[in-house]
């Protein structure tokens, strides 16, 4: 259960990130009342971010879960920008679901990026320490 609530917070930070890196790209000219139903959005599929992370603890083969987790990650970043643009910008024009995706692909690469780059130094740091044990 731990492990949960962790994987949910964690969640919920990337889900910050995201609801920023949107809030830049598409709240120009909103009011607070939209802003406030964005991150209240963006927190609950940072949730659901999380808990999908649990799958990289199943015992199956790395790389069919990355695709997996992909999947599901950009279907809820892709929900969720539409339901942004049709519901709470409230923006009554067509929207290209080629530039939805694409953001929301963007998105995933910068954030699983960034985690991925993080994981490493963390690694090279955990790895200079138990070398000077050694020694």
């Amino acid at each position: 259960m731990k492990r949960v609530i962790d994987r949910i917070f964690g969640g919920l930070g990337i889900g910050f990130i995201a609801t920023n890196i949107m809030m830049y790209i598409f709240a120009r000219d909103l009011s607070g009342a939209q802003v406030i139903n964005a991150y209240i959005l963006w927190m609950f599929a940072g949730a659901a971010y999380g808990l999908l992370s649990l799958l990289y603890n199943a015992k199956m083969n790395k790389v069919f879960v990355v695709m997996i987790h992909i999947i599901l990650t950009m279907s809820i970043t892709f929900f969720v920008i539409l339901i942004m643009v049709k519901s709470i910008f409230k923006v009554d024009m067509y929207v290209n679901y080629w530039v939805v995706g694409l953001l929301s692909f963007g998105i995933y690469i910068l954030i699983a990026g960034g985690i991925y780059l993080y994981l490493r130094l963390n690694v090279k740091a955990l790895n200079k320490k138990l070398a000077l044990r050694k020694d």
